[in-house]
């Protein structure tokens, strides 16, 4: 039943996509990152093994009738080429929300009048096939033949409060692979979102909505060993030259 939905809910968004929908007008509807955090206490900058955290939330300050949304993590492929050789993330794990864009908030908390999300944790798509299966983390898939137009506020999140409080609809963690990585360092752009992989938030009569994208850039430095045999090497290589 679960899987079934889930490709009602896959189509609907693919099929929205390929049928060219133009979106409605511009709307405060999005995802935001609300917190980041790592184990080595940097988080602009990740050491080999550092694991590096990152909260997110919906909004939907404009109350727009949601009908179906798929959204998703990605960017930590480097290249987007499915290849694990060449990365400097990798997905380890994280939490997702059981529904968003409610319109009810009962005690417990409860909420109820949104997009169930038919994922039960952060889910990681690709075989690693390089140039071929872009390897991505999904994180929401819901629709509904009813609207939900929540803001997102009384969602309950991750850590079983509301979002509004202070909770998230996301959490999801990366782990830093620094040895893979070259002398200075490397820039990877995280994105979090529907503008990947055919997802999509879907409004009434099937247009696809205006949706934010969030981005988070962090730099993996390469391990220490690494820096040192390489600094060796160019060292090595400008003594040559000057002789």
């Amino acid at each position: 039943m679960i899987r079934s939905r889930m490709m009602r809910g896959a189509a609907l968004v693919a099929g929205c996509a390929l049928l060219g929908l133009a979106p409605i007008s511009a709307s405060a509807l999005g995802i935001s990152i609300v917190n980041v955090s790592s184990s080595g206490g940097n988080v602009a900058q990740l050491a080999d093994g550092d694991i590096l955290t990152i909260d997110l939330a919906l909004e939907n300050a404009t109350g727009e009738q949601i009908f179906g949304l798929s959204l998703g993590a990605f960017g930590y492929d480097v290249g987007n080429d499915g290849n694990l050789a060449n990365d400097h993330l990798r997905f380890v794990g994280g939490a997702v929300a059981s529904s968003a864009f409610n319109s009810t908030l009962l005690p417990g908390p409860i909420s109820l009048g949104g997009l169930e999300n038919i994922r039960t944790q952060p889910t990681q798509f690709g075989s690693g096939t390089p140039f071929n299966d872009p390897r991505r983390v999904q994180l929401f898939d819901g629709v509904s033949l009813t609207a939900a137009t929540g803001d997102g506020s009384i969602d309950v999140g991750v850590d079983g409060q509301t979002v509004g409080s202070g909770d998230a609809h996301f959490r999801i963690s990366f782990v830093a692979v620094a040895g893979l990585t070259g002398l200075a360092g490397n820039n990877v752009t995280l994105g979090f979102g529907v503008s990947q992989f055919d997802n999509g938030a879907i409004g009434a009569n099937g247009v696809l909505l205006d949706f934010s994208d969030a981005t988070y850039v962090v730099n993996v430095v390469p391990e220490p060993g690494v820096a040192l045999l390489l600094g060796l090497g160019l060292a090595g290589l400008a003594a040559r030259g000057r002789r």
